[in-house]
């Protein structure tokens, strides 16, 4: 039938029939074709363009049996089919052959293979400019928190600071205010006893008859210096000066003036308590003993290096040293107990430069060893102060000085700087040995117990020991040091040495501690920042 509106010829069949439309033939499986021509299917097998004007031509390309009402020939569409087979399977060859050809052609291949890398590079490089970006906007988040961060902690510097600056106006207030009325009350006092001995003067002048003037005003006390010990001293008058001769009655009469304190230790008794230590330790060095003798002091000296951080350990250890001291006693008399003490206090000190400096925790068992040698041997505390002197001149404390005419090096050999291959130890390895040295000593001083094993038990206990040195040793170190002119190794010469006795210090004596480090930490160690 004909479509009313385009005038072409539609004939509708069931599933695997032909749609004939004017100029194309359609094949079409398991649906119907509309009445348009338009098929649902998704799958279409072949549209061939021919002009067919028979349904009996239609009717043959399915293999049904032609009806009689048409003539034309099939011969000319199969050839045309054929031909547009062949011309499809030429060009599909082609192509493949051109396509192998390109792949067997090396210059194309390598243009190939240069143009995908290429591809790969420009979408690295992309994707590595859009990584440099996105870091660049981090970096940038960071900086600016950095900014941000750096600003408030410099504000809150600023605040801690002002606070700082208020609070020490606000001391040096209060200090210039007690000062004043400190030198308010040593006025008051002063006039009170210039009172009083003008009253005694004319009593005593109108019970003797002579006529003498009274003793001028005592004057004020000049600045407190730590004393070499921490015992209060007697504090110091003046006796009065008459203007003219007092007379013999006057003599008898008057008390006689007080004795002065003993004065601190001077520069040159330090100087000369050093050099005799050095002496002293270079007399042992030299008459060292040799054969049975010399192989037991070896063997006192092995033990003192096998000290652990373990109580046992350090009994045990101090139990043979002190069977090896009395050996050398029984076999070599006095002079090889010295010898042995002498070699025990020299690997004492080695083990001081060598292990204290890195651990400071080892001072301790070292310390407990000496202390539990030396309360069953008394001679040995010489030997260990001796050494610890000879090694360490700040242990006397004793700043060197330079001789004159003396070269560099001799000064700093004379001071303690070890030799090397290329001329001294640099001065931050020469503070850190002498730091070690000190905090040595100061936990020697400190030891106020020796480690016992009790075999009953089976246990170990501590068992309290009255040190020869200890507490007095300490404060006697710190006065003299706090007499001297501060110098650069000054501060780590104090903290080496008030980190393992402070504690005893301050419980021994706590107001005269208190005292004496407020000192130390405001007008003594501020006069180190001039030099």
């Amino acid at each position: 039938r004909r479509h009313p509106a385009t005038d072409h010829m539609r004939v509708s069949l069931s599933a695997n029939d032909l749609c004939v439309s004017e100029g194309f033939v359609t094949i079409a499986k398991e649906e119907p074709i509309d009445v348009m021509g338009a098929s649902p299917l998704s799958d279409v097998i072949e549209i061939l363009p021919a002009r067919l004007t028979s349904l009996s031509l239609a009717a043959g390309l399915v293999g049904i049996a032609p009806p009689r009402l048409h003539d034309t020939p099939v011969e000319p569409l199969e050839r045309e089919v054929a031909a547009a087979r062949r011309r499809e399977l030429r060009a599909a060859g082609e192509a493949a052959a051109s396509q192998a050809a390109a792949d067997a052609d090396p210059g194309a291949l390598r243009r190939r293979l240069q143009e995908e890398v290429a591809a790969a590079g420009a979408r690295a490089e992309a994707a590595a400019a859009d990584a440099v970006e996105q870091l660049a906007a981090e970096l940038a988040a960071v900086k600016v928190l950095r900014e941000r961060e750096t600003e408030q902690r410099r504000a809150a510097e600023s605040k801690a600071a002002a606070e700082m600056r208020a609070a020490a106006q606000a001391a040096e207030a209060a200090q210039a205010k007690a000062k004043a009325k400190a030198e308010a009350d040593e006025a008051a006092a002063a006039e009170a006893e210039r009172k009083e001995a003008e009253e005694k003067a004319a009593t005593e002048k109108k019970e003797g008859g002579a006529d003498i003037a009274p003793p001028p005003p005592v004057p004020s006390p000049p600045p407190v210096v730590a004393p070499s010990t921490p015992a209060p001293a007697p504090p110091q008058q003046q006796p009065p000066t008459p203007q003219q001769p007092p007379t013999q009655q006057q003599q008898q009469q008057q008390p006689a003036p007080p004795q002065a304190p003993p004065p601190q230790t001077s520069v040159a008794q330090l100087a000369a308590e050093w050099e005799q230590s050095c002496a002293f330790v270079r007399e042992y060095e030299a008459a060292k003993p040799r054969g049975e003798l010399g192989a037991a002091c070896r063997h006192v000296a092995l033990l003192v290096g096998q000290t652990s951080r373990v109580r046992y350990v350090v009994w045990e250890k101090a139990e043979a040293v002190v069977g090896a001291l009395n050996a050398l006693q029984a076999r070599g008399g006095e002079a090889a107990l010295a010898a042995g003490c002498s070699a025990f206090a020299a690997k004492l000190l080695a083990q001081g430069s060598a292990v204290v400096e890195k651990a400071p925790a080892m001072a301790y068992p070292l310390a407990m060893l000496a202390t539990s040698v030396g309360a069953r041997c008394p001679a040995l505390t010489q030997h260990l102060r001796a050494h610890f002197c000879a090694a360490c001149c700040y242990v006397t404390p004793h700043y060197v000085r330079r001789p004159a005419g003396a070269t560099d090096d001799a000064w700093r050999e004379a001071m303690g700087y070890q030799r090397r291959a290329r001329g001294f130890e640099p001065k931050e390895q020469y503070y850190n040995r002498m730091a070690g040295y000190l905090t040595l000593w100061a936990a020697l001083l400190q030891a106020e117990a020796v480690p016992i094993y009790d075999e009953r038990t089976e246990q170990m206990r501590m068992e309290p020991h009255a040190n020869p040195a200890g507490a007095a040793e300490a404060w006697r170190w710190l006065a003299r040091l706090a007499n001297q002119k501060a110098q650069r190794i000054t501060p780590t010469l104090l903290l080496a040495f008030l980190k393992p006795s402070a504690h005893m210090l301050a419980r021994r004596y706590p107001r005269q501690t208190e005292k004496l480090l407020r000192f130390l930490a405001t007008d003594y160690l501020l006069s180190v920042e001039s030099l």
